[in-house]
């Protein structure tokens, strides 16, 4: 388990993540919520398509957990997923 006191970088996130922590995944929606629906938006230019995008790169970074390098950047992914789901 991740420990609440101490500043969490996205790497320890992702590792954690991948071995199927919930906390985990709950800290990366929080930290990168904002980012991905920024994102989204740019490629729907629509507030409510672009909730909804975002609702579902999250889905599909849970469900590819296990395909994602301990040393990937979380941010190219949720990009990568979200340029995916958008079109």
């Amino acid at each position: 388990m991740i420990a609440t006191e101490m500043p969490i970088t996205d790497r320890e996130l992702l590792i954690a993540f991948k071995g199927g922590d919930m906390q985990a995944y709950a800290r990366i929606m929080i930290r990168y919520q904002v980012f991905t629906n920024r994102v989204a938006f740019a490629f729907t230019k629509d507030k409510d398509k672009a909730a909804e995008l975002t609702i579902k790169v999250f889905m599909r970074l849970w469900n590819k957990r296990d395909d994602i390098p301990e040393s990937a950047s979380i941010m190219a992914y949720l990009c990568k997923f979200t340029r995916e789901l958008s079109q």
